[in-house]
């Protein structure tokens, strides 16, 4: 906060929003019930499985988060924003996402995230000016009504990704 005076930094560290992974580097607060969340988000993930951005906990097993990521793996390289559950221990099948880098945008490094929570139910958009945001998807994840609220970055924690999990990012 002193460095960039209105700014938060977090520094990444290794954990994930998957199966089993429990997730590190969290800054939360408790609330109920429906809401929006909305951050703006200046990060360049490059490697392993970098993320940040906002996150709803309940514990390791229970959570969504919506942020910047670079994900590789067998269905090839992503960097965008995407929207993530965690249900009972397992990672939702449903992913939605959109492509958030230099062909998509003028500054992929500076994005706006709003996150929706109605019920179960999780929607999600982004924005480049904060302004007009684009819906990315949704998905339906059962959480209890009291659950925690905040931001996360990481930057995975998978055999593949190796040492590239321990670089610290802020």
């Amino acid at each position: 906060l002193t460095d960039r005076p209105g700014f938060l930094r977090i520094e990444t560290q290794r954990g994930a929003a998957s199966d089993g992974v429990p997730i590190n580097n969290l800054l939360l607060r408790p609330y109920s019930g429906d809401f929006i969340l909305e951050t703006r988000v200046e990060f360049n993930p490059e490697r392993a499985q970098e993320f940040a951005g906002l996150v709803v906990f309940v514990d390791d097993d229970n959570s969504v988060a919506l942020g910047l990521v670079h994900a590789a793996g067998d269905r090839g390289v992503f960097r965008g924003v995407a929207l993530l559950g965690v249900s009972g221990g397992q990672a939702s099948t449903t992913r939605p996402g959109a492509f958030y880098d230099a062909e998509s945008t003028d500054n992929p490094n500076v994005v706006y995230l709003r996150l929706l929570r109605s019920g179960d139910n999780f929607v999600a958009g982004y924005s480049a000016d904060g302004v007009t945001y684009a819906d990315i998807g949704s998905l339906n994840n059962p959480m209890i009504d009291a659950v925690r609220v905040g931001l996360t970055a990481a930057n995975g924690d998978f055999p593949e990704c190796g040492d590239d999990c321990d670089v610290s990012i802020p």
